[in-house]
């Protein structure tokens, strides 16, 4: 009786363990975990952009590009911008 348990208190732990290694190294995609504001922009061409690559401000990273569309021949841009950065109307 005490080896079932123990073999299944161990199961568990190593399910579990998996689990936050798991969510450590995805940690970026975790869409609940992200926080900020989510924008979108159109341009005429986004060659050379990929989901994933830094949104910078003066050099400095302020987000992250999270979908790329095309739309009506133009590159709609999907991004968030990171804590309490934000945009102006005229942007």
């Amino acid at each position: 009786m005490a080896q079932s348990q123990a073999v299944r208190v161990g199961v568990v732990g190593l399910v579990v363990t998996a689990a936050v290694v798991l969510a450590s190294l995805q940690y970026q995609n975790l869409q609940f975990l992200k926080s900020g504001v989510g924008y979108s922009a159109v341009f005429a061409d986004a060659s050379g952009l990929a989901p994933g690559d830094e949104v910078n401000a003066a050099g400095v990273k302020i987000g992250t590009v999270d979908r790329i569309e095309v739309e009506h021949g133009l590159a709609r841009v999907d991004f968030t911008l990171e804590g309490s950065i934000g945009l102006g109307e005229s942007t």
